[in-house]
């Protein structure tokens, strides 16, 4: 049913987007920065392998951040917060197809705030709920979160279509120190969102 769907889900999230690009969060609030020198690229991760894990156990990832892997059964609400999120939580959410800003606890409040106006400004997306019925979504399907494990100050991540048996496929990733235009990574949440192996928009259980 998954790959059955993914046609007709894509194009329900490309009516929504053009629904709700409009609304509240207006694009030109979005901003450039010239003085970031980084050109903030995609980079392709390959996928881990997935399975749920206790949550006495501290799961453990190749990449950082990570774009697959073991995880707890628990995912978080879809919602900004600014008290870390576990990584064995917002890995679930990974699963589940969303997009995951991070920044480091000690990120300069420029560069939260950047974060945070891109999380603002991408419009809800579609998916299943636990019922299997396609509807809209009451959220974009990503999750704002500080995270220390973080090895630059803020990063973008996640999963990408997996195949059945290995190579898996790959995730995607966009980390640095500064975000040079803002709306570049609205596209990347909408054009990659809801692409991996679970469509599910239902809300977690964390926190």
């Amino acid at each position: 049913m998954l790959t059955a769907g993914r046609i007709g889900l894509k194009s329900l999230l490309g009516v929504a987007f053009l629904m709700t690009g409009c609304g509240s969060h207006a694009s030109d609030q979005l901003r450039d920065d010239p003085s970031c020198m980084e050109d903030n690229a995609v980079v392709a991760v390959p996928l881990e392998p997935r399975s749920h894990i206790p949550q006495s156990q501290t799961p453990t990832y190749a990449a950082n951040p990570p774009v697959s892997g073991p995880h707890w059964v628990v995912w978080a609400r879809w919602q900004m917060y600014t008290v870390t999120v576990p990584r064995g939580n917002y890995v679930h959410n990974l699963e589940h197809g969303g997009v995951i800003f991070l920044y480091k606890p000690d990120a300069p409040r420029k560069l939260v705030d950047s974060l945070t106006r891109v999380y603002k400004a991408i419009p809800n997306d579609v998916g299943w709920n636990e019922t299997g019925v396609v509807a809209p979504c009451s959220h974009p399907r990503a999750i704002l979160t500080p995270d220390p494990s973080l090895d630059t100050p803020w990063a973008v991540t996640v999963s990408g279509p997996e195949n059945p048996a290995p190579p898996l496929g790959n995730g995607y990733v966009i980390k640095g120190s500064c975000i040079r235009r803002e709306q570049a990574l609205v596209d990347f949440a909408v054009q990659r969102r809801n692409m991996a192996i679970e469509h599910f928009c239902d809300d977690g259980g964390y926190p």
